[in-house]
């Protein structure tokens, strides 16, 4: 997959290689033209030197320009031009003859006896020429000194230059496909272990807490982030088994104390030894015990609801059968509000679920609905088969809650705003359990509500196919 971070790295890496292959190139055509005009030049100051070194001051003539000769035929075909320092033309080969191309008088008289003077110049027909200007050094009393000019058209040069300079331009084109290939091959093995350490941190969750990051070369920097990271998860892992161990260790060593006071008050409360008042606090005393007994016990299915536990294959379940039950039990409490409790289940919907946790579920959420919902208000649970999946709904006219508690409502120990302001007890475990309880059951929890206008929670469960 080409990721954000391999499309720059790559555009990156492929911009940096073609900048330094296009400046490599340039340079690469400046020596190239450098070293074709050094040659030019060398050829030109050889045949230059020829000419003048040809002088013979007793016979006052070129021997080299002497008739007959090979290096005539070669200066008359060239362009070579001899000019007497009063500017008289002493010889010019066929390619001066077509053209009148000023000689520069002023710059040949500044030249100093060894030296030389390179120049280019054009004809009318636009021609440009590359040309040598030596001075006549070896004068006699017939001949008071002069120049000798020899010159190259540019063309051959230029043309070669321009076959030079099409080659780089249609090769970089193509150099800049084949960096970026090779970019994108080498940041894709460069960020490998970034990527493996992306996939695995997939599987890292708090069931699977001993999953850890492949650790591809330890001595790398990416070794050592694998490394740290996997040290992190050790100490997230024994933090959270403590965890654990605690809320298991609290609900069991709870839970039998707070029973026998339970049930020790009930009993003295119903030998009848107390007035009236001291029966009524009694009674609110064991309330709130039964309420921390209820506490204990979603301590304890916290607890293994943290276990790294693989899912156990369900058995077989009348979800209709337990509804039934469930809705009968928590009609009486909804009565006790004077709120209308009705439902419609069908007759055959089958589960593969553990009767115990299913119907946790289900009263946590009727639970909930009851206790939200005001006086007078109405509670509809309906339930049907859809496809392969069991739909229970369960809808109140309560107060119902904003968006902010929507997604914090199934934190543990979360209570919102409106469940503090209206004193409604609760440990803020109930929607925890429910929805872990869905999910151990392959299934789902969602919950949909409005301030003011009630709440819908539907679970969403696999049917038993025979």
């Amino acid at each position: 997959m080409f990721t954000q971070v391999k499309a720059r790295m790559t555009i990156y890496f492929s911009i940096v290689v073609f900048v330094l292959m296009a400046g490599f190139s340039g340079f690469l055509y400046w020596g190239f033209q450098w070293l074709l005009y050094r040659n030019l030049d060398r050829e030109l100051l050889v045949l230059a030197d020829a000419i003048e070194d040809s002088y013979d001051p007793v016979k006052n003539e070129f021997t080299f320009l002497k008739s007959g000769t090979e290096n005539l035929k070669t200066a008359r075909e060239g362009w070579v031009r001899i000019i007497a320092e009063n500017g008289e033309i002493i010889f010019r080969s066929d390619g001066f003859l077509q053209d009148v191309i000023d000689f520069p008088m002023a710059l040949a008289k500044s030249i100093k006896p060894e030296g030389q003077l390179f120049r280019n110049f054009n004809r009318e027909d636009g021609q440009w020429f590359h040309s040598i200007i030596l001075p006549v050094r070896n004068v006699g009393a017939n001949y008071s000194g002069g120049w000798v000019e020899v010159s190259q058209p540019l063309k051959p040069l230029q043309n070669t230059l321009a076959q030079f300079r099409k080659l780089v331009l249609i090769s970089l084109p193509l150099v800049l496909l084949v960096v970026g290939w090779l970019s994108y091959y080498v940041v894709n093995r460069f960020i490998r272990p970034v990527a493996l350490m992306a996939d695995q941190t997939e599987q890292i969750t708090f069931h699977n807490l001993k999953a850890r990051l492949p650790v591809v070369n330890p001595d790398d920097e990416f070794g050592r982030l694998a490394q740290r990271f996997n040290n992190l998860l050790d100490r997230l892992e024994h933090s959270f088994l403590q965890q654990q161990q605690l809320l298991s260790d609290i609900s069991h060593e709870l839970k039998t104390p707070v029973t026998v006071l339970r049930l020790r008050w009930e009993n003295q409360i119903a030998d009848g030894h107390f007035n009236d008042e001291t029966r009524a606090q009694l009674a609110a005393d064991v309330e709130e015990l039964t309420r921390l007994s209820q506490m204990v016990s979603d301590l304890g299915l916290l607890s293994q609801s943290l276990e790294n536990a693989p899912k156990q294959k369900m058995p077989p379940l009348d979800l209709a059968a337990l509804l039934q039950s469930i809705c009968g039990d928590m009609q009486l409490l909804a009565e006790e509000k004077n709120q209308e409790f009705r439902w419609s289940l069908g007759d055959d919907i089958c589960v593969a679920g553990e009767s115990r946790l299913l119907r946790r579920l289900f009263i946590n959420l009727l639970d909930n609905a009851i206790k939200f919902t005001p006086e007078g208000g109405t509670i509809d649970v309906f339930g049907k088969v859809a496809g392969h999946s069991a739909i229970i709904e369960i809808s109140d006219s309560g107060i119902g809650m904003t968006t902010g508690e929507i997604e914090r409502v199934f934190d543990r120990f979360y209570r919102g705003e409106t469940a503090r302001s209206e004193h409604v007890k609760g440990s803020g475990l109930g929607l925890t359990l429910a929805k872990w309880i869905a999910s151990i059951h392959n299934g789902r929890l969602e919950l949909h509500s409005e301030p003011g206008n009630g709440s819908r929670a539907t679970v969403f469960l696999p049917i038993q196919l025979s």
